[in-house]
């Protein structure tokens, strides 16, 4: 994939928090995310760190036709750039 087409790229998990954020959400506990792969894949960089924004124990869930996979932010973004690295 060209830098170019990566930068316009947008993840289901990025336009779904924008819709929910366009409809009044400040915030989320979790995510879900269906897609038609088996065994489901984790979300991308940018997603992750989009995802950090709103904290890294937020539970990140991936669903496919016959398989389920589960994570906690923090374990996909180690040594994430957060809010928390601003204040110390």
């Amino acid at each position: 994939m060209s830098a170019d087409l990566a930068r316009r790229a947008r993840g289901a998990e990025r336009m779904a928090i924008g819709a929910a954020i366009a409809d009044g959400a400040r915030g989320f506990s979790r995510i879900v995310v269906a897609t038609d792969v088996d065994p489901p894949a984790s979300p991308c960089g940018a997603c992750r760190q989009l995802l950090a924004e709103f904290g890294l124990d937020l539970q990140v869930i991936a669903v496919g036709p016959k398989t389920e996979r589960r994570w906690v932010l923090r374990d996909l973004l180690p040594d994430a750039f957060a809010k928390a690295t601003l204040t110390k």
